[in-house]
């Protein structure tokens, strides 16, 4: 039976018709918690994955297949550090309701209280929790977290004497009836920034607060995160093995901009460094000593590193250079370990060298989009002229400069019709085969037209469910004539192909 204030989840919009609807559409009473089993392993990683229940972006799927107009299916408001606000929520007495999957079964979509939940469900692990509205989300779930000791970094604040929660917190509002409950995503100035949703009619994402609440909602308290969140891994970099190597020797870089060695690789000093938790780099490359090479933030910029004992690399004059935005997908060092190409999330390559090094000409590309986040990496062929780009969907697209011939299209192994599949890609010796890696770890073939596809004879581990894979690299020598391979998940954890 419906205990209506427990299951409908409120936020301060809500009507009681809406109430009506959800009974007359569910029918049966909600399940039981479902367990601690995230997305993402809960460890105070971020950016968080899209969650895996959804059937489309924000379940737009889901809201069609019960007859929502195509033109009030709910879509993204706001995104913070992958937590994405969605909107507007069901509306009273005109749209069905659409009640969310495990492993937020008690939540309503998109209702305040669904969007903190998945917050706390995806970056700690913590299991949904019985609510009657947003102003009970903060007081429950420390509750919650008071009997499991342990459970997540968080603890409890009051609001008083001008405190403000930080980026991360959650934060309770009361307004005498279900109140509200949000993400904070930024601070300064003595107020604060939130990601919301069914905030202003549900088509507004984000709001302003002060020290005591605002918007017609006083502050109850906030969830502090007192860990600052492990940054997630962005690339990975072998050494070169030599004629007769076997070790996998090399380097991985975090979203700060650290660049953790492996295999017994030597420590390096990076320049390019970020505050703790932060998800600023996107991608990693080493020059031929194997102990040097630069790693690439989101906007651009180039940032040499080098172990100690080895000069550092001057740093690179770019020609694909943002102000703002989460703009690159990846780079790639010619030869000469003096120049190379990024690439940006529509696909287009920009070229860099360092000072007295000839600038690369901008390479002609058959992979390119006018809108959306598509792109998810790129190899360089030996000659530094050509290459291929890696579509989201596991699509690989030749590049090549002008006046060079184009390198044929691969027939590839891995393709999906929808989502956000792909998480980079390797090129074998032959510059003709490769392997394209998707968010779960698996690994898939690509070969040009009539040459031989690669096979895949072994794997180690993958993350069914689970988008969790950052980054792969490959080498070949005389003492591994058919190659292997890892990839690296995005908490540091490595699994071996071959």
């Amino acid at each position: 039976m419906h205990d209506l204030a427990k299951t409908r989840r409120f936020g301060a919009a809500t009507r009681f018709l809406r109430i009506v609807v959800a009974v007359l559409l569910t029918g049966s009473a909600l399940g039981a918690f479902y367990p601690a089993t995230p997305a993402l392993a809960a460890n105070n990683t971020l950016p968080l994955p899209a969650p895996n229940w959804w059937n489309g972006t924000c379940d737009g799927n889901r809201w069609a297949n019960v007859g929502v107009p195509a033109s009030q299916l709910p879509s993204i408001i706001a995104q913070w550090n992958g937590l994405i606000a969605c909107g507007p929520a069901d509306t009273p007495g005109t749209l069905p309701s659409v009640q969310e999957t495990a492993p937020l079964s008690l939540n309503w979509e998109w209702q305040c209280v669904e969007l903190s939940e998945r917050y706390l469900y995806q970056r700690f692990g913590l299991p949904q929790q019985q609510l009657s509205g947003g102003s009970q989300v903060v007081d429950v779930y420390w509750s919650y977290l008071q009997a499991h000791s342990g459970a997540a970094p968080l603890t409890l604040v009051r609001p008083g004497n001008g405190r403000l929660p930080l980026p991360g917190d959650v934060v309770s509002y009361s307004d005498g009836g279900y109140g509200h409950t949000n993400v904070v995503v930024g601070t300064g100035n003595g107020t604060f920034t939130t990601i919301d949703e069914n905030f202003n009619g549900g088509t507004t994402g984000n709001a302003t607060w002060t020290a005591t609440g605002g918007n017609g909602q006083s502050i109850v308290g906030w969830l502090h995160v007192t860990a600052p969140a492990i940054s997630p891994v962005r690339g990975i970099a072998l050494s070169s093995p030599g004629l007769f190597g076997t070790g996998k020797v090399g380097y991985y870089v975090t979203g700060e901009g650290l660049v953790r060695p492996f295999g017994g690789a030597v420590p390096v000093k990076a320049t390019g460094l970020w505050s703790p938790g932060s998800d600023m780099i996107r991608g990693l490359v080493l020059r031929g000593d194997g102990k040097s090479g630069y790693t690439l933030d989101l906007l651009g910029g180039i940032h040499p590193f080098a172990a100690a004992g080895v000069k550092m690399p001057a740093t690179p004059t770019v020609t694909g250079l943002w102000p703002s935005g989460d703009m690159t997908r990846g780079i790639v060092l010619r030869s000469d370990g003096r120049s190379g190409y990024t690439l940006d999330l529509l696909g287009g390559i920009h070229p860099f060298a360092i000072p007295g090094a000839q600038m690369p000409s901008t390479p002609t590309v058959t992979g390119f989009w006018s809108s959306g986040d598509m792109t998810r990496g790129i190899v360089l062929r030996s000659d530094g002229l050509t290459g291929y780009t890696l579509d989201l969907l596991g699509g690989v697209h030749p590049f090549a400069v002008p006046g060079v011939q184009m390198p044929p299209t691969p027939t590839v192994t891995g393709y999906w019709t929808s989502g956000d599949m792909t998480r980079g890609l390797v090129l074998r010796s032959d510059g003709t085969t490769g392997y394209v890696l998707d968010l779960n770890g698996g690994i898939h073939p690509f070969a040009a037209p009539g040459v031989p596809m690669p096979v895949v004879h072994s794997l180690s581990q993958v993350w069914p469910g689970q988008d969790v894979a950052r980054g792969i690299a490959f080498e070949q020598n005389l003492a591994m004539p058919n190659g292997t391979g890892l990839d690296v998940s995005v908490d540091g954890k490595f699994a071996y192909f071959s």
